[in-house]
């Protein structure tokens, strides 16, 4: 969808100021890549923080060990699916 809309997008400017079409074209790539950028960091971002979760889990073992068990087994399970 987002490629559809750079064509688009790069047509557009191709009728009205073909002068500026190369610019225009370099400009939509290098948001496309800020903002993979930013996807990138958001992922990390949660692999971190799943990663901290099952950390203190790991401390409450002795307290609830079959919650903690289920949790973990659930939160290595959302991390496969993210790596």
């Amino acid at each position: 969808m987002a490629s559809q809309v750079s064509v688009l997008e790069l047509d557009r400017v191709l009728m009205e100021q073909p002068d500026t079409v190369e610019q225009h074209r370099q400009g939509l790539q290098v948001a496309r890549r800020r903002r993979l950028h930013d996807i990138e960091s958001k992922l990390i971002q949660l692999n971190s923080s799943i990663a901290e979760s099952a950390e203190r889990m790991r401390k409450q073992k002795l307290l609830h060990p079959f919650a903690v068990d289920s949790s973990l087994n659930h939160l290595d399970a959302v991390n496969a699916q993210l790596a």
